[in-house]
Formats: C-alpha cells, sequence, structure tokens
C-alpha cells in the first residue's frame, strides 16, 4: 500500500520527494521546524477526522493554552458532535478561565447533546 502524505499548509495529497508543495506553495522544512504543540495545532485542519479528533486530544493532555485559538475556529466551523466533544473536554483539561468560559458560550448551542456535554462537564462530571 502507497503511502500518502499531505502538505501542512493546505492538506492536500503530495508526494513524498515534495520540498514545496505544487499547490499553495508551503515550504515543506518549515513544518519541520515548528514545536509539537505547532504540528498539533496546524493538525485541527487536517482533512481526516480521526486525526484532528487525536491532534485535540493530545493538545488538551498537554494544557496546550496555545491552542485556544485554534480550538475556537475549529468550534466556529465544526457541526460534528464528536470533534465538538473532543474540542469541550481539552478545554476542560486545559482549565484557564478563557478554556472555561469558552465551555461556557456553548451553552446556548443548537445541538441538544452538545449543551448536555457542557452541563456535565461544567458540573464536573467527565464525559465517557
Amino acid at each position: 500500500m502507497a503511502a500518502h502524505f499531505f502538505c501542512p499548509g493546505c492538506w492536500r495529497e503530495i508526494g513524498k520527494s515534495e520540498r514545496r508543495c505544487p499547490d499553495c506553495g508551503y515550504v515543506l522544512e518549515d513544518f519541520q521546524g515548528l514545536p509539537y504543540e505547532g504540528k498539533l495545532i496546524r493538525a485541527l485542519d487536517h482533512p481526516v477526522r480521526e486525526n484532528r479528533m487525536m491532534a485535540i486530544r493530545i493538545l488538551g493532555d498537554l494544557k496546550a493554552q496555545a491552542a485556544l485559538p485554534a480550538f475556537e475556529k475549529v468550534l466556529e466551523r465544526e457541526t460534528d458532535y464528536y470533534v465538538i466533544r473532543e474540542v469541550v473536554v481539552a478545554l476542560h483539561k486545559i482549565g484557564t478561565t478563557a478554556a472555561i468560559r469558552r465551555i461556557e458560550s456553548l451553552r446556548g448551542h443548537p445541538s441538544t447533546m452538545v449543551r448536555k456535554l457542557v452541563k456535565m462537564v461544567l458540573c464536573g462530571v467527565q464525559p465517557k
């Protein structure tokens, strides 16, 4: 099975030997120079949902405050409950005032499931 490589700038599939993305021009060496948290934050735009969710989970485990603006963008565009759930859990793990405020702002979310999750998390119940 052939390996797939994706540009961390635009997430289009690229050849293994590419040094610069032929679509967006991203210099692939720049990605190698990013700190671990920076690479995870970039992965929040990955086209594969499971990769995004893994990055969210790890950023939460790391209590990565640098991820807060990126989590905000995820919550603005995301409709998948399971991705939103990962962000809420990660924000709770980060635990800063800004992170908790962002969770609180989801109390009026259109999804009943998200509203229930927010209520549980804010009451100190760990989601399963």
